[in-house]
């Protein structure tokens, strides 16, 4: 398929003999018609027989007095010669100019849709906008078309695609009319039902039909209610209440869940909608009861008074990990949570030696201790690759403070002159971010025995290794201005999946010798393009040194 700014343009390529399949066969000529219609292309086969039943239905059109007369003749019927090729030819040049003059005039469109065969969803935009074989798509159809030509593409391209027509669609300033907004929802929302998109998609669709967000969002309402029910159940807004996607997108199925009721008034019809399941209704219903409030962990009650922290889903991921943020104006606050079973020394030292951090932090392209101020204080360097390809960079202070049983790991922005901006690199700010640790289950010795001076056996030897095993909770939080937080990653989801997923390799790394060559690999990819990026802004090291550096 191809993007063209023509409305629609229909062409017939070729002609080819077929045969009947009756008892008594005779041959007949088929036209291969290829249309073409903004982001489709596609073919459609038609006997001569077919263009003279059009013909008729035009022509018998009450208004067909306004454009018949402006219309090429059409081709007679003939009863000899009609299979030699050069009436063929003939009559195949007519058909098509005689197709492209009527769909210049409205009062032939109801008509010509059917008989090309255009798409449902995209039969309203044909009958708007139409009126011309060269009408040209406003910026607004534009960024439509453009979406459904990406998102049809392979199924990793998907998520770039809908990212994309977020960031192109809400920069637009002009009307979406009625036609294209039920293309666009059309497209739009069986998304929200699939795996790993659904929580964007449905972050799309409750920005469309948002107020603050989009202006036209009453056109996207009403085009949403026009919609067959069956369409909107494709949605799974029960599987989003019910926390089965990654992301906030409960509180955005609440929010669609709350509007599409409003339009109804019927709660019989919502419950269809959300598939009959009782747990997602039961949830809808008790929403404003805070039923999906997160649970605050006793040591961080009295440091997280507020109810408006989300808990994200973090369901399979080991160590209780507990990952959750709130919104604080322009800012973003975000915790993490885990327990691993290793000494406190041991997740120090994974956080804050070079190459060990950079083995497990999925985001870090290179980590430098620039100076040692004293034995608490240090000066770190710290960047980055973005999902959007930039190279950005953070100047740190990191402050350690120990106790018996516990440590706090301040990182907080600093100007230093050890750590000046690099030409190479985007240089951002953050607010304070901390890592406390501390130990929920200290280490045990097996008791003493009456034994005799014996040498301890193997097995005897196993089991005293795990009798002192050391436990650790580590509670992260951080607060990031919501402008920084799209240097990291351009969406939310994206975003957490990376946190889990370190989190994961900490954990990993802090409880075992394995090699975390898996890990390496991930990170490889993201050094490939660090270093593009900066030969690409002529920096002077050998990129591939370089790479032995960052990841060895």
């Amino acid at each position: 398929m191809e993007l063209l700014d023509s409305c629609i343009n229909v062409t017939i390529p070729r002609t080819a003999l077929r045969c009947t399949n009756q008892v008594f066969k005779s041959n007949f000529t088929e036209y291969e018609v290829l249309i073409t219609f903004h982001t489709y292309k596609y073919r459609i086969f038609k006997r001569y027989s077919q263009f003279h039943q059009l013909r008729n239905a035009l022509r018998t059109h009450p208004n067909s007095d306004e454009y018949w007369p402006q219309l090429p003749k059409f081709p007679e019927k003939k009863l000899l010669g009609k299979k030699h090729h050069l009436c063929i030819e003939s009559r195949k040049r007519v058909l098509e100019e005689w197709i492209s003059s009527s769909l210049n005039f409205p009062q032939t469109l109801q008509s010509l849709g059917e008989f090309l065969e255009i798409p449902e969803n995209f039969r309203l935009l044909f009958l708007d906008r139409g009126k011309s074989a060269t009408c040209k798509l406003s910026p607004t159809e534009l960024c439509v078309a453009n979406f459904i030509k990406r998102v049809d593409q392979s199924e990793h391209k998907r998520l770039k695609a809908i990212e994309k027509f977020e960031r192109e669609f809400f920069n637009q300033k002009q009307e979406i009319s009625m036609p294209v907004a039920t293309i666009l929802l059309m497209k739009l929302m069986p998304l929200c039902g699939v795996e790993v998109i659904g929580s964007k998609a449905l972050d799309i669709l409750y920005k469309l039909t948002s107020s603050t967000t989009f202006r036209y969002y009453q056109t996207i309402i009403d085009a949403m209610m026009k919609i067959s029910m069956d369409v909107l159940r494709d949605m799974k807004l029960n599987l989003h209440l019910n926390r089965a996607f990654q992301g906030d997108s409960a509180e955005l199925a609440w929010q669609i869940c709350g509007k599409i009721k409003e339009q109804l008034g019927d709660s019989h019809l919502l419950n269809y909608i959300l598939n009959d399941d009782r747990k997602a209704i039961i949830a809808f219903e008790n929403w404003n009861e805070n039923t999906f409030q997160p649970q605050i962990s006793p040591r961080s009650a009295s440091d997280n008074t507020s109810s408006s922290w989300k808990k994200l889903n973090t369901d399979g991921y080991p160590g209780n990990l507990e990952l959750s943020y709130k919104k604080s104006g322009n800012f973003i606050e975000a915790k993490c949570e885990m327990e691993i079973n290793a000494s406190l020394d041991t997740i120090i030292d994974i956080i804050t030696e070079p190459h060990l951090r950079k083995k497990w932090d999925t985001f870090v392209s290179d980590y430098e201790i620039v100076e040692k101020i004293n034995e608490k204080q240090s000066i770190i360097l710290m960047g980055f690759v973005s999902d959007r390809n930039e190279v950005v960079d953070l100047s740190l202070i990191r402050t350690i403070t120990l106790e018996p049983g516990h440590a706090i790991l301040t990182y907080g922005s600093i100007e230093h002159p050890k750590a000046p901006p690099r030409p190479t690199h985007k240089r951002v700010k953050c607010s304070e971010s901390k890592y406390d640790i501390y130990t929920i289950q200290a280490p045990k010795q097996r008791a003493a025995t009456d034994s005799t001076d014996e040498p301890a056996s193997p097995e005897n030897k196993i089991n005293d290794e795990e009798d002192i095993i050391e436990k650790c909770k580590l509670v992260y939080t951080t607060t990031l201005a919501i402008d920084i937080t799209r240097f990291l990653c351009s969406e939310m989801i994206e975003e957490t999946q990376y946190i889990k997923n370190a989190w994961k390799n900490l954990k990993k790394l802090a409880e075992s010798d394995e090699d975390m060559g898996p890990v390496l690999m991930q990170r490889s990819k993201q050094n490939i393009i660090f270093g593009a990026l900066l030969k690409k802004s002529g920096s002077a090291k050998n990129i591939q040194e370089e790479t032995i550096t960052l990841y060895e």
